[in-house]
Protein backbone atom coordinates (compact mmCIF):
# COMPACT_ATOMS: atom_id res chain seq x y z
CA UNK A 1 0.00 0.00 0.00
CA UNK A 2 1.25 3.14 -1.17
CA UNK A 3 2.34 5.64 2.18
CA UNK A 4 -0.18 8.64 3.06
CA UNK A 5 3.10 10.83 3.52
CA UNK A 6 3.65 10.05 -0.60
CA UNK A 7 0.07 9.64 -2.19
CA UNK A 8 0.18 12.91 -3.68
CA UNK A 9 3.38 12.62 -4.52
CA UNK A 10 2.15 9.33 -6.53
CA UNK A 11 -0.78 10.97 -7.81
CA UNK A 12 0.80 14.47 -9.19
CA UNK A 13 3.96 12.36 -10.51
CA UNK A 14 1.47 10.01 -12.79
CA UNK A 15 -0.46 12.77 -13.85
CA UNK A 16 2.75 14.86 -14.88
CA UNK A 17 3.82 11.85 -17.24
CA UNK A 18 0.31 12.13 -18.68
CA UNK A 19 0.67 15.75 -19.39
CA UNK A 20 3.61 16.11 -20.66
CA UNK A 21 3.04 12.75 -23.14
CA UNK A 22 -0.03 15.00 -24.03
CA UNK A 23 1.88 18.13 -24.34
CA UNK A 24 4.72 16.12 -26.69
CA UNK A 25 1.46 14.62 -29.25
CA UNK A 26 -0.26 17.64 -29.31
CA UNK A 27 3.30 19.18 -30.93
CA UNK A 28 2.50 17.00 -33.76
CA UNK A 29 -0.75 18.25 -34.91
CA UNK A 30 -1.42 21.40 -37.40
CA UNK A 31 -2.63 24.76 -36.00
CA UNK A 32 -5.98 24.07 -37.26
CA UNK A 33 -8.95 21.87 -35.93
CA UNK A 34 -8.41 18.44 -36.32
CA UNK A 35 -12.33 17.10 -36.23
CA UNK A 36 -11.24 13.56 -35.17
CA UNK A 37 -9.90 11.57 -32.50
CA UNK A 38 -6.49 12.94 -32.00
CA UNK A 39 -5.39 9.49 -29.98
CA UNK A 40 -6.24 6.51 -30.84
CA UNK A 41 -7.79 4.82 -27.85
CA UNK A 42 -9.20 8.49 -26.89
CA UNK A 43 -12.21 6.67 -24.91
CA UNK A 44 -10.53 3.27 -23.25
CA UNK A 45 -7.53 4.76 -22.14
CA UNK A 46 -8.79 7.77 -20.02
CA UNK A 47 -11.99 5.27 -18.69
CA UNK A 48 -9.23 3.28 -17.32
CA UNK A 49 -7.59 6.12 -15.86
CA UNK A 50 -10.77 6.92 -14.33
CA UNK A 51 -10.80 3.81 -12.79
CA UNK A 52 -7.30 3.47 -11.22
CA UNK A 53 -7.77 6.90 -9.74
CA UNK A 54 -11.48 6.10 -8.03
CA UNK A 55 -9.51 2.80 -6.77
CA UNK A 56 -6.51 4.63 -5.76
CA UNK A 57 -8.26 7.92 -3.74
CA UNK A 58 -11.59 5.63 -2.88
CA UNK A 59 -9.11 3.06 -0.96
CA UNK A 60 -6.83 5.21 -0.03
CA UNK A 61 -5.06 4.84 3.76
CA UNK A 62 -6.92 6.41 6.60
CA UNK A 63 -4.43 9.21 7.73
CA UNK A 64 -4.60 12.74 9.16
CA UNK A 65 -2.43 13.38 5.78
CA UNK A 66 -5.91 13.90 4.02
CA UNK A 67 -7.34 15.99 6.92
CA UNK A 68 -11.07 16.12 6.74
CA UNK A 69 -10.81 12.35 6.23
CA UNK A 70 -10.51 11.58 9.81
CA UNK A 71 -13.50 13.59 10.71
CA UNK A 72 -15.77 11.60 8.98
CA UNK A 73 -14.41 8.13 9.86
CA UNK A 74 -14.72 9.51 13.91
CA UNK A 75 -18.41 10.48 12.91
CA UNK A 76 -18.78 7.65 11.13
CA UNK A 77 -17.49 5.05 13.67
CA UNK A 78 -19.71 7.09 16.21
CA UNK A 79 -23.38 6.75 14.10
CA UNK A 80 -22.25 2.87 14.03
CA UNK A 81 -21.54 2.23 17.19
CA UNK A 82 -24.71 4.62 18.56
CA UNK A 83 -26.98 1.68 17.42
CA UNK A 84 -29.20 3.63 15.57
CA UNK A 85 -31.48 2.69 13.02
CA UNK A 86 -32.12 4.87 9.74
CA UNK A 87 -34.19 7.59 9.40
CA UNK A 88 -34.09 10.12 6.36
CA UNK A 89 -34.05 13.46 7.73
CA UNK A 90 -35.28 15.51 5.47
CA UNK A 91 -34.29 19.26 7.13
CA UNK A 92 -30.37 18.31 6.63
CA UNK A 93 -27.87 20.84 5.41
CA UNK A 94 -26.54 18.50 2.80
CA UNK A 95 -29.93 16.39 2.25
CA UNK A 96 -28.32 13.49 -0.22
CA UNK A 97 -24.73 13.42 1.35
CA UNK A 98 -25.91 13.23 5.03
CA UNK A 99 -28.88 10.79 4.51
CA UNK A 100 -26.03 8.58 2.42
CA UNK A 101 -23.68 9.01 5.16
CA UNK A 102 -26.31 8.15 7.75
CA UNK A 103 -27.43 5.05 5.76
CA UNK A 104 -23.94 3.92 5.13
CA UNK A 105 -23.21 4.22 9.21
CA UNK A 106 -26.43 2.85 10.56
CA UNK A 107 -26.67 -0.04 8.37
CA UNK A 108 -22.80 -1.15 9.28
CA UNK A 109 -20.99 -0.74 6.35
CA UNK A 110 -17.00 0.04 6.73
CA UNK A 111 -16.43 3.52 6.14
CA UNK A 112 -14.53 2.66 3.35
CA UNK A 113 -17.74 2.18 1.28
CA UNK A 114 -18.82 5.92 1.70
CA UNK A 115 -15.03 6.99 0.48
CA UNK A 116 -15.12 4.28 -2.26
CA UNK A 117 -18.90 5.93 -3.68
CA UNK A 118 -17.61 9.60 -3.34
CA UNK A 119 -14.52 8.97 -5.65
CA UNK A 120 -16.76 7.32 -8.08
CA UNK A 121 -18.96 10.24 -8.39
CA UNK A 122 -16.06 12.25 -7.90
CA UNK A 123 -13.93 11.11 -10.88
CA UNK A 124 -17.38 9.47 -13.28
CA UNK A 125 -19.23 12.64 -13.25
CA UNK A 126 -15.52 14.41 -14.27
CA UNK A 127 -14.86 11.59 -16.74
CA UNK A 128 -18.80 12.07 -18.51
CA UNK A 129 -18.70 15.45 -18.11
CA UNK A 130 -15.36 15.87 -19.95
CA UNK A 131 -16.57 12.79 -22.80
CA UNK A 132 -19.48 15.14 -23.12
CA UNK A 133 -17.77 18.23 -23.33
CA UNK A 134 -14.31 17.56 -25.25
CA UNK A 135 -15.64 13.98 -27.47
CA UNK A 136 -12.32 15.05 -29.62
CA UNK A 137 -10.04 15.54 -27.09
CA UNK A 138 -10.65 13.60 -23.66
CA UNK A 139 -7.18 12.47 -22.47
CA UNK A 140 -5.54 15.75 -23.02
CA UNK A 141 -8.89 17.43 -21.14
CA UNK A 142 -8.36 14.90 -18.51
CA UNK A 143 -5.16 15.30 -17.30
CA UNK A 144 -5.39 18.66 -17.38
CA UNK A 145 -8.19 18.54 -14.94
CA UNK A 146 -6.04 16.27 -13.02
CA UNK A 147 -3.34 18.45 -12.84
CA UNK A 148 -5.16 21.53 -11.43
CA UNK A 149 -4.46 22.72 -7.87
CA UNK A 150 -7.10 21.76 -6.42
CA UNK A 151 -8.34 18.69 -7.89
CA UNK A 152 -6.49 16.39 -5.58
CA UNK A 153 -7.07 18.04 -2.53
CA UNK A 154 -11.39 18.12 -3.02
CA UNK A 155 -10.91 14.46 -4.17
CA UNK A 156 -9.26 13.45 -0.19
CA UNK A 157 -10.67 16.33 2.00
CA UNK A 158 -13.01 18.56 0.59
CA UNK A 159 -14.63 15.66 -0.61
CA UNK A 160 -18.56 16.57 -0.27
CA UNK A 161 -18.01 20.22 -2.06
CA UNK A 162 -15.46 18.09 -4.76
CA UNK A 163 -18.39 15.43 -5.85
CA UNK A 164 -20.63 18.38 -5.47
CA UNK A 165 -18.71 20.18 -7.90
CA UNK A 166 -17.98 17.63 -9.95
CA UNK A 167 -21.84 16.36 -10.62
CA UNK A 168 -22.08 20.43 -11.55
CA UNK A 169 -19.98 19.83 -14.46
CA UNK A 170 -22.92 17.47 -16.25
CA UNK A 171 -25.27 20.65 -15.95
CA UNK A 172 -22.58 22.48 -18.15
CA UNK A 173 -22.50 18.89 -20.14
CA UNK A 174 -25.98 18.64 -20.94
CA UNK A 175 -27.42 22.54 -21.10
CA UNK A 176 -28.54 21.97 -23.98
CA UNK A 177 -31.62 19.47 -21.74
CA UNK A 178 -32.61 22.07 -19.20
CA UNK A 179 -34.60 20.05 -17.52
CA UNK A 180 -31.89 16.85 -17.30
CA UNK A 181 -29.43 19.86 -16.17
CA UNK A 182 -31.78 21.28 -13.59
CA UNK A 183 -31.66 17.63 -11.85
CA UNK A 184 -28.11 17.60 -12.25
CA UNK A 185 -27.78 20.80 -10.15
CA UNK A 186 -30.55 20.08 -7.72
CA UNK A 187 -28.55 16.45 -6.93
CA UNK A 188 -25.16 18.57 -6.47
CA UNK A 189 -26.97 21.08 -4.03
CA UNK A 190 -27.70 18.02 -2.33
CA UNK A 191 -23.90 16.97 -2.06
CA UNK A 192 -23.15 20.59 -0.43
CA UNK A 193 -25.21 23.66 -0.21
CA UNK A 194 -22.30 25.77 -1.33
CA UNK A 195 -23.31 25.20 -4.81
CA UNK A 196 -26.30 27.62 -4.55
CA UNK A 197 -23.38 29.95 -5.01
CA UNK A 198 -22.86 28.10 -8.67
CA UNK A 199 -26.18 27.73 -9.07
CA UNK A 200 -27.07 31.26 -8.93
CA UNK A 201 -24.06 32.38 -11.18
CA UNK A 202 -25.25 29.85 -13.92
CA UNK A 203 -28.70 31.22 -14.21
CA UNK A 204 -26.75 34.65 -14.25
CA UNK A 205 -25.01 33.45 -17.11
CA UNK A 206 -27.71 31.58 -18.86
CA UNK A 207 -29.65 34.50 -18.97
CA UNK A 208 -27.19 37.43 -19.55
CA UNK A 209 -25.01 36.69 -22.20
CA UNK A 210 -22.81 39.32 -22.22
CA UNK A 211 -19.51 38.57 -20.72
CA UNK A 212 -18.43 42.15 -20.50
CA UNK A 213 -20.47 42.57 -18.10
CA UNK A 214 -19.38 39.65 -15.98
CA UNK A 215 -15.53 40.86 -16.66
CA UNK A 216 -16.90 44.01 -14.98
CA UNK A 217 -18.47 42.85 -12.26
CA UNK A 218 -15.30 40.24 -11.31
CA UNK A 219 -12.65 43.87 -11.78
CA UNK A 220 -15.44 45.73 -9.26
CA UNK A 221 -14.61 42.78 -6.78
CA UNK A 222 -11.28 42.91 -7.19
CA UNK A 223 -11.12 46.50 -6.38
CA UNK A 224 -13.72 46.07 -3.42
CA UNK A 225 -11.35 43.02 -2.13
CA UNK A 226 -8.18 45.67 -2.63
CA UNK A 227 -9.93 48.22 -0.23
CA UNK A 228 -10.33 45.52 2.50
CA UNK A 229 -13.49 46.19 3.80
CA UNK A 230 -13.90 44.99 7.47
CA UNK A 231 -17.92 44.92 7.56
CA UNK A 232 -18.23 42.79 3.78
CA UNK A 233 -17.24 39.13 5.90
CA UNK A 234 -20.25 39.86 7.73
CA UNK A 235 -22.75 41.25 5.16
CA UNK A 236 -21.84 37.92 3.30
CA UNK A 237 -21.95 35.56 6.35
CA UNK A 238 -25.48 36.98 6.64
CA UNK A 239 -26.41 36.96 3.31
CA UNK A 240 -25.38 33.16 3.23
CA UNK A 241 -27.75 32.08 5.87
CA UNK A 242 -26.13 29.34 6.53
CA UNK A 243 -24.43 27.68 9.27
CA UNK A 244 -21.93 25.79 7.65
CA UNK A 245 -21.07 29.03 5.14
CA UNK A 246 -21.08 31.07 8.18
CA UNK A 247 -18.69 28.94 10.28
CA UNK A 248 -16.27 30.05 7.21
CA UNK A 249 -16.45 33.00 7.12
CA UNK A 250 -16.68 34.07 10.54
CA UNK A 251 -13.81 31.32 11.36
CA UNK A 252 -11.34 32.35 13.80
CA UNK A 253 -7.80 32.80 12.36
CA UNK A 254 -6.37 29.63 14.59
CA UNK A 255 -8.66 27.06 13.56
CA UNK A 256 -7.69 28.17 9.85
CA UNK A 257 -4.21 27.73 9.99
CA UNK A 258 -3.32 29.14 6.47
CA UNK A 259 -2.21 32.12 5.17
CA UNK A 260 -4.01 35.08 5.77
CA UNK A 261 -4.50 38.56 3.36
CA UNK A 262 -4.48 39.87 0.23
CA UNK A 263 -3.64 36.19 -1.77
CA UNK A 264 -1.74 37.43 -5.17
CA UNK A 265 -0.87 33.80 -5.24
CA UNK A 266 -4.35 32.53 -5.37
CA UNK A 267 -5.41 35.87 -8.09
CA UNK A 268 -2.67 34.92 -10.31
CA UNK A 269 -3.59 31.18 -10.51
CA UNK A 270 -7.22 32.40 -10.94
CA UNK A 271 -6.21 34.90 -14.19
CA UNK A 272 -5.48 33.04 -16.65
CA UNK A 273 -9.02 31.64 -17.94
CA UNK A 274 -9.83 35.30 -17.57
CA UNK A 275 -7.28 36.71 -19.80
CA UNK A 276 -7.70 33.72 -21.73
CA UNK A 277 -11.65 34.92 -21.93
CA UNK A 278 -10.60 38.07 -22.94
CA UNK A 279 -8.41 37.05 -25.87
CA UNK A 280 -10.59 34.55 -27.28
CA UNK A 281 -13.42 37.02 -27.19
CA UNK A 282 -12.66 40.30 -28.41
CA UNK A 283 -9.65 39.54 -30.26
CA UNK A 284 -10.64 36.45 -32.04
CA UNK A 285 -14.35 37.42 -32.02
CA UNK A 286 -15.16 33.90 -31.10
CA UNK A 287 -18.85 33.06 -29.89
CA UNK A 288 -19.87 30.16 -28.22
CA UNK A 289 -22.87 29.47 -26.48
CA UNK A 290 -21.07 27.05 -24.10
CA UNK A 291 -17.50 28.86 -23.31
CA UNK A 292 -19.84 31.51 -22.36
CA UNK A 293 -21.66 29.82 -20.17
CA UNK A 294 -18.51 28.40 -18.43
CA UNK A 295 -16.36 31.61 -18.83
CA UNK A 296 -19.43 33.97 -16.68
CA UNK A 297 -20.34 31.53 -14.24
CA UNK A 298 -16.59 31.40 -13.70
CA UNK A 299 -16.35 35.13 -13.53
CA UNK A 300 -19.41 35.50 -11.51
CA UNK A 301 -18.21 32.35 -8.57
CA UNK A 302 -14.46 34.12 -8.23
CA UNK A 303 -15.50 37.46 -7.78
CA UNK A 304 -17.49 35.96 -4.62
CA UNK A 305 -14.18 34.47 -3.75
CA UNK A 306 -12.37 38.12 -4.33
CA UNK A 307 -15.01 39.49 -1.79
CA UNK A 308 -14.35 36.70 0.91
CA UNK A 309 -10.30 36.84 0.31
CA UNK A 310 -9.73 37.74 3.95
CA UNK A 311 -11.67 34.95 5.33
CA UNK A 312 -10.53 31.53 6.87
CA UNK A 313 -11.25 28.76 4.94
CA UNK A 314 -11.24 31.40 1.76
CA UNK A 315 -9.90 28.19 -0.44
CA UNK A 316 -13.13 26.42 0.00
CA UNK A 317 -14.92 29.31 -1.22
CA UNK A 318 -12.37 29.78 -4.06
CA UNK A 319 -12.82 25.95 -5.00
CA UNK A 320 -16.26 27.17 -6.27
CA UNK A 321 -14.75 28.90 -8.77
CA UNK A 322 -11.92 26.86 -9.36
CA UNK A 323 -13.76 23.73 -10.28
CA UNK A 324 -14.63 25.26 -13.70
CA UNK A 325 -10.90 26.85 -14.04
CA UNK A 326 -9.66 23.82 -16.14
CA UNK A 327 -12.42 23.58 -18.68
CA UNK A 328 -12.96 27.29 -19.23
CA UNK A 329 -8.88 27.68 -19.61
CA UNK A 330 -8.72 25.20 -22.41
CA UNK A 331 -12.00 25.35 -24.00
CA UNK A 332 -10.72 28.22 -26.27
CA UNK A 333 -7.90 25.69 -27.84
CA UNK A 334 -9.59 22.49 -27.75
CA UNK A 335 -13.25 23.64 -29.17
CA UNK A 336 -12.64 27.14 -31.16
CA UNK A 337 -10.91 27.98 -34.25
CA UNK A 338 -8.30 31.03 -33.25
CA UNK A 339 -6.56 31.15 -36.66
CA UNK A 340 -3.64 30.81 -34.43
CA UNK A 341 -1.23 28.46 -32.89
CA UNK A 342 -3.61 26.94 -30.61
CA UNK A 343 -1.98 23.69 -29.94
CA UNK A 344 1.14 25.34 -28.97
CA UNK A 345 -0.78 26.92 -26.42
CA UNK A 346 -2.99 25.28 -25.38
CA UNK A 347 0.59 23.00 -24.25
CA UNK A 348 1.40 26.65 -22.73
CA UNK A 349 -1.59 26.31 -20.44
CA UNK A 350 -1.45 22.73 -19.26
CA UNK A 351 2.21 23.19 -18.52
CA UNK A 352 1.52 26.69 -16.55
CA UNK A 353 -1.22 24.65 -14.70
CA UNK A 354 1.18 21.39 -14.16
CA UNK A 355 4.41 23.75 -12.81
CA UNK A 356 1.80 25.83 -10.57
CA UNK A 357 0.52 22.58 -8.69
CA UNK A 358 4.25 20.91 -8.79
CA UNK A 359 5.66 24.00 -6.91
CA UNK A 360 3.07 24.97 -4.47
CA UNK A 361 3.68 20.74 -3.58
CA UNK A 362 7.61 21.93 -3.33
CA UNK A 363 6.94 24.91 -1.85
CA UNK A 364 4.65 25.12 0.51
Amino acid sequence: MVSPEIYFGVYIFAVSVLTLFCIYTYTQYPTRRVLKSNINGEYVIPATITILLILYIGFRPLSRIFVDMMNYNETFNYITNSGEYFELDGGSTNFIFDNLFNYLATNYYEVVVLFVIIATLYFGCLYWSLKKIFPNDLLYALVVYLGALSTFAYGTNGIKAGAAASIFLLVFAFYKKPIIAAIFAIISLGFHHSMTVVIYAFILAYFIRNPKWFLFGWLFCLFIAALHFDWLTGFLAEFADDQSASRYLLADEDAWGGKLGFRWDFIVYSLPPILIGIWTIYKHKVIDRLYQLLLCTYLATNGFWLLCIYVPFNNRIAYLSWFLLPIVSIYPFLKLRLRTRQYIQLNYVAGFYLAFTVLSYIFL
